[in-house]
């Protein structure tokens, strides 16, 4: 009797944890820690599981058929002789029902694992979001591990978070930025209309180093192995060291030179 009130109890006990745990992977799937959510989605999926193997573990045991073999074990001999065959149908009864327990629970395994990966996948869809500037946006956007970066006619320098729009960090220029942004090893190559190259760390905004062109660099910077290709409207193409921003050579052109 005991293990059949723990047999109710169990299930009770298996949907409160899911519930619970399904509210907190909701909360970091919104946060971005997709890491941890992760690791409790699994264990969601596992709970239903663990709670079957409980089951058959303690149904193996006998714990009901052990009751009543048991009283039938205290009955005379002559008694267990005048039942005859029919001694064996309870016993037969008890593992159809055991059959049917197990069936059942297999059942609501799969379809409480089924729901939680489907949940998980409900929750993890990135939710449409927008982040105003101070300015025009003429700049492409550039992505990179999770982070979008965009310049604007405000003269800064924008890392999002591409999941929220959440602002990382943000860099002020001496002037628009028009084009896109070149990401590579951890920099952020930027060019501005105040004539400079910028090589910004990825993950705080700061500088690495500065390039001035003799006018405004209206080019988008390219990254090759370790150089940094751009373009200014001094007419000059500048192949620039991707670490330490020194000039490598230029190349004089008849014209500007301007990429998107």
């Amino acid at each position: 009797m005991k293990w059949r009130a723990w047999d109710g109890w169990r299930w009770i006990i298996v949907t409160a944890l899911i519930g619970v745990l399904t509210f907190a992977l909701g909360i970091l799937l919104r946060s971005g820690d997709l890491a941890t959510a992760a690791n409790i989605a699994q264990l969601i999926s596992l709970l239903p599981i663990v709670a079957a193997l409980i089951g058959w573990a303690g149904q193996s045991r006998g714990s009901p058929d052990g009751d009543e073999i048991g009283a039938r074990s205290q009955e005379p001999s002559g008694a267990s002789e005048t039942r005859g065959s029919g001694a064996a149908a309870p016993v037969r009864k008890e593992g159809r029902r055991f059959s049917l327990r197990m069936a059942v629970a297999i059942v609501a395994t799969l379809a409480i694992a089924l729901a939680g990966f489907q949940t998980f996948q409900l929750l993890s869809r990135p939710e449409p979001w927008t982040r105003t500037t101070g300015d025009a946006v003429q700049s492409s956007p550039a992505e990179a591990d999770g982070v979008v970066y965009v310049g604007s006619d405000d003269g800064k320098v924008y890392a999002l978070d591409a999941r929220t729009g959440h602002i990382n960090w943000t860099f002020t220029t001496g002037g628009p930025v028009h084009t896109r942004p070149d990401v590579a090893n951890g920099v952020v190559y930027i060019a501005s209309r105040d004539g400079k190259v910028y090589a910004l760390s990825a993950t705080t905004g700061k500088i690495r180093w500065t390039y001035v062109t003799q006018k405004a660099a209206y080019a988008r910077p390219t990254v090759q192995g370790d150089v940094v290709y751009v373009g200014s409207e001094d007419h000059n193409l500048y192949a620039l060291d991707a670490l330490t921003g020194e000039i490598s050579w230029k190349f004089a052109a008849k014209g500007g030179i301007y990429t998107g």
